[in-house]
C-alpha cells in the first residue's frame, strides 16, 4: 500500500491497483513517471466521484459548516469475510471501516474505490464517505452501472432521495451561523 500526497488529498492505493493503472498506462503513447499515473488516477476519481451537482453541493456546504476539507482515497480490490468489507493492501486483507475510522476527521471526504460485493455498510463519525454498494469498476462508474452511496455523520447513508432535503438542512444550519 502506498501514501501519495495529491493536489486534493491523500491517495492510498495497494500495489496491485498500481502495477493495473502502470499496464494500462503503458499502451499509451506517452511516458509517464508512477507518480504522474498514480496524481491522474486520485484526480479521475476525485473528479468521478463529486460529478453529481448535489453530491458536490453538500461536500460543500458541510465543508464550510466543520471546516474540513480535502479528501482520501483509498483505491484497493475489496471482498467481504465473516460479514466484514475488507481491502487488500497488496501483502494483507484489512478492515474498511478500522480505514475509515483512522482517517475519519481528517478529511472531508473519504472516496472508497473498493469493491463492496455483500453491499456492508459502513459509518463515520466526522467526514463524508462514498461508497459503492457493490463491485467497483471505474468504467462502470463512468457507465452508471455502479452506485455510489453517501454516507454522513449523525445520519448513515444519505438516499438519492433525500439528498434535496438534507442539503436544505446544510443550508439552514449554516445560515444560523
Amino acid at each position: 500500500m502506498k501514501k501519495i500526497k495529491t493536489d486534493l488529498g491523500m491517495l492510498y492505493v495497494s500495489d496491485d491497483r498500481i502495477e493495473e493503472e502502470i499496464r494500462e498506462k503503458v499502451s499509451g503513447e506517452e511516458e509517464s513517471s508512477v507518480f504522474d499515473i498514480l496524481k491522474e488516477r486520485a484526480d479521475d476519481l476525485h473528479q468521478l466521484f463529486l460529478k453529481d451537482p448535489e453530491i458536490k453541493r453538500y461536500f460543500q456546504l458541510y465543508g464550510e459548516l466543520t471546516g474540513l476539507k480535502d479528501y482520501a482515497i483509498l483505491d484497493a480490490h475489496g471482498s467481504d469475510q465473516d460479514v466484514t468489507w475488507m481491502y487488500d493492501d497488496g501483502k494483507n486483507l484489512r478492515n474498511v471501516q478500522k480505514w475509515i475510522d483512522k482517517n475519519d476527521g481528517k478529511y472531508l471526504g473519504l472516496f472508497l474505490v473498493v469493491c463492496n460485493p455483500s453491499s456492508l455498510e459502513i459509518t463515520t463519525n466526522q467526514s463524508l464517505v462514498l461508497a459503492p454498494n457493490d463491485d467497483y469498476s471505474k468504467m462502470d462508474h463512468i457507465l452508471g452501472k455502479v452506485q455510489v452511496e453517501l454516507y454522513a455523520p449523525k445520519i448513515g447513508n444519505v438516499s438519492n432521495y433525500l439528498i434535496e432535503h438534507e442539503i436544505k438542512q446544510l443550508e439552514d444550519r449554516l445560515a444560523k451561523n
